[in-house]
């Protein structure tokens, strides 16, 4: 029953049942799909929310890359655990789904020049609001 706290902006997408994924980095205890999710804004504060509970339907690893002015994302969906390159329109669909108006503040959230960032790409169907 993984936890997971958002930044407030990503909150009105998330109880509105707009935003459907998220990308995090690696746990101890990595997601997987059937999991329970607690959605979340200001955890750790008194403005602490539950946004709501869904269930998770996939997780998958993700590795974001840039390097010398390149940028890429590879996604593990393939069979056999193998990992795939997105496409430029793939990657705008993601980082659109994630909350994010353009892939520049998507990789400029996830990663610094020359730096690759690895989690997991945690989806669910529907949120139930709190």
């Amino acid at each position: 029953m993984p936890a997971l706290n958002y930044h407030k902006q990503f909150a009105p997408a998330i109880e509105a049942g707009q935003k459907l994924q998220t990308i995090r980095a690696m746990r101890k205890v990595p997601v997987k799909a059937g999991d329970t999710l607690y959605h979340y804004t200001g955890m750790r504060t008194k403005a602490c929310r539950l946004l709501g509970v869904s269930t998770c339907q996939s997780a998958n690893q993700i590795d974001i890359i840039r390097w010398a002015g390149n940028r890429a994302v590879f996604l593990q969906d393939c069979p056999g655990g193998g990992q795939r390159r997105l496409t430029n329109m793939e990657i705008l669909d993601l980082a659109t789904k994630d909350g994010f108006k353009h892939t520049d503040t998507f990789f400029d959230w996830f990663v610094s020049d020359n730096h690759h960032f690895t989690g997991q790409l945690i989806t669910w169907s529907e949120i139930t609001p709190f």
